[in-house]
């Protein structure tokens, strides 16, 4: 039986295609999901990291029960972030803010915005088979390893919810015909992208744009219908707009707005690599592919307006055009910070969407030459990409679960730490100092299962490897002592590095102990190579430490080193017997 677009219901369409074919189809489109979700579980660490840490007098006051609106509605940077913020804390409240809940929230949010794209296309489509099997390049791109912050971030719910929210807003307009609950639907979620990120509220004027340039619609006779929706629509937009930007007072920080005109070159070049960061992360190979992605955005658009989209296509039109414009409004408030600042991979999780749309959007041009050329194009970008992303993701994961683990231990011993550690948790170290005790008298993240207090309480008998240099020059416990001048320097650098050999992985942090008695933090986690290449082990890589001890604590004469190993878990620790002499000229 031969199924005629839109006439059959899509739950019939599959079974034309076989339900083994329509089950292979749907597993390979949802693979790349699913080793999205294996890449946080491998990767997540519970730890708060930067932003995350004003939410910890946020959760204070919900557990003394003193958090008002005001308090969600509180500007963060440039945003509000109303929505983000209740289920950040909601999440906490459940978990003892473990911050990889929301990385899983953030990935079921991506599930969502997924879903409703493959609903936007397979509706003109034939059958869910050639649905779902058309949209495994989008799939991967919605899911690419490029977005490693986004999804090894909690915080960063913030940008899966308010794309979430527009795809939704734009589904639901598209499905309406009046003012019925599916129009009301699409004016919720509305409100949810304005209040989760600044370019939310694009989804007011694009939601206009998608009423308005659908196939049939008289601009001159809209019809009783049209007209009151799309009143409504600009109501509720306008209102939008006044409450997100009533006593609202630009962050400081960042450049002057506006101050991108005055860099127009600079602000091209900034917005053809945000187009092409789901792409590369390569500057100059990324202006060069978003400037043809510019060009494949205009043409697709272009196309679809003078054919009249449907409901969907328009709906998929405008998550192409929020992206561009979500890039154009970067450019105004951050092209000042440079170019490289358009290639971070927060911004993918934007630009993979609208590609999507755009690659979709090409499939449903009628069949020529066009679209056969566009397509092939459209397909070669993708495959690149994807087959980058995936080894770069991996790196860059490997690396940021090392210092966000390095991040536990000082945490946990945050009373005896220096500033340079506990500003890889935040950059003002003092912040750090301030909310870590709620953490703590809460026991909340990584203090949930260790009482007050207790941090690295228990000596362990096994003995681990390690090495050490002062100076620059290697100690060895039965040479003769290293001899060191200060020369009228501060202090003195000792470095070295240190694993958790019976776990056959990096430590959990190492303090030295100067003559038995004074114990100084180290930072951890410096790259190691030659040990890494020395044990063939590629987990010892950052391995290494660094301490500065003050030139006031070093008289003239020997003085005995030792080290204290924090095992990687950062209950235990090894305290080796062996200890190094040098001696101050």
């Amino acid at each position: 039986m031969t199924l005629r677009k839109n006439r059959v219901p899509l739950e019939l369409a599959g079974l034309a295609g076989g339900p083994l074919g329509t089950a292979a189809a749907a597993l390979m489109a949802a693979l790349p999901a699913i080793l999205c979700w294996l890449y946080v579980r491998a990767y997540g660490v519970d730890v708060p990291f930067w932003d995350e840490w004003s939410m910890v007098s946020l959760l204070d006051r919900l557990e003394a029960g003193r958090l008002s609106f005001a308090d969600l509605f509180r500007p963060h940077n440039e945003h509000r972030i109303f929505f983000p913020r209740l289920v950040i804390l909601g999440l906490a409240r459940l978990t003892g803010y473990d911050t990889r809940a929301a990385m899983y929230a953030g990935w079921l949010a991506q599930c969502a915005s997924a879903v409703i794209l493959l609903l936007l296309f397979a509706r003109g489509e034939r059958s869910w088979r050639g649905a779902l099997f058309k949209f495994i390049p989008a799939s991967c791109l919605m899911f690419s390893l490029r977005q490693t912050d986004n999804l090894l971030w909690g915080f960063q719910l913030g940008i899966f919810l308010p794309l979430l929210f527009f795809l939704l807003a734009a589904f639901w307009l598209g499905r309406s015909e009046r003012p019925d609950w599916r129009y009301a639907l699409a004016l919720a979620s509305g409100v949810g992208a304005s209040f989760s990120l600044t370019n939310g509220l694009l989804i007011w004027p694009l939601g206009l744009f998608q009423l308005l340039c659908r196939r049939g619609v008289s601009w001159r006779r809209p019809g009783r219908a049209l007209a009151w929706r799309v009143g409504v629509w600009a109501l509720a937009g306008v209102a939008a707009f006044w409450l997100y930007f009533r006593n609202y007072t630009p962050p400081p920080g960042y450049p002057p707005l506006f101050s991108s005109l005055q860099r127009p070159a600079q602000s091209v070049k900034y917005f053809m690599a945000y187009l092409a960061n789901p792409l590369t992360g390569d500057m100059y190979p990324a202006i060069a592919t978003g400037g043809l992605l510019l060009a494949v955005y205009v043409i697709v658009a272009a196309v679809w307006l003078r054919r009249g989209p449907t409901g969907e296509t328009a709906a998929l039109l405008s998550v192409a055009l929020w992206t561009l414009a979500s890039g154009a409004m970067l450019v105004v408030v951050r092209s000042g910070l440079g170019v490289t600042q358009a290639l971070s991979s927060r911004y993918v999780t934007f630009t993979a969407a609208g590609l999507s749309a755009v690659y979709l959007l090409i499939l449903r041009l009628e069949p020529g030459r066009w679209r056969a050329g566009l397509t092939g194009f459209a397909l070669a970008l993708i495959a690149g990409g994807v087959l980058t992303a995936y080894p770069m993701g991996i790196l860059t994961a490997r690396a940021t679960r090392a210092e966000r683990k390095a991040s536990v231990t000082y945490l946990r011993s945050y009373r005896v730490q220096n500033e340079k550690n506990l500003s890889l948790l935040y950059p003002d170290a003092r912040y750090v100092m301030e909310h870590a005790p709620t953490l703590e008298r809460h026991r909340w993240s990584v203090f949930r299962d260790l009482a007050p207090g207790e941090f690295a309480t228990r000596l362990v008998p096994e003995e681990t490897l390690f090495g050490a240099e002062v100076d620059g020059r290697g100690l060895e416990p039965a040479s003769p002592p290293v001899r060191v001048s200060l020369a009228g320097a501060e202090a003195l650098q000792v470095t070295g590095w240190a694993i958790d050999h019976p776990a056959r992985t990096t430590a959990g942090g190492v303090f030295v102990i100067l003559d038995g008695r004074t114990e100084i933090p180290t930072s951890y986690q410096h790259p190691r190579g030659d040990v890494a290449e020395a044990f063939g082990d590629v987990r010892y890589l950052f391995s290494g430490f660094a301490a500065n001890l003050p030139a006031a604590m070093l008289w003239p004469g020997p003085h005995k080193l030792s080290l204290k190993i924090v095992r990687n878990d950062g209950r235990e620790y090894f305290q080796p017997r062996r200890e190094f002499v040098f001696e101050v000229e």
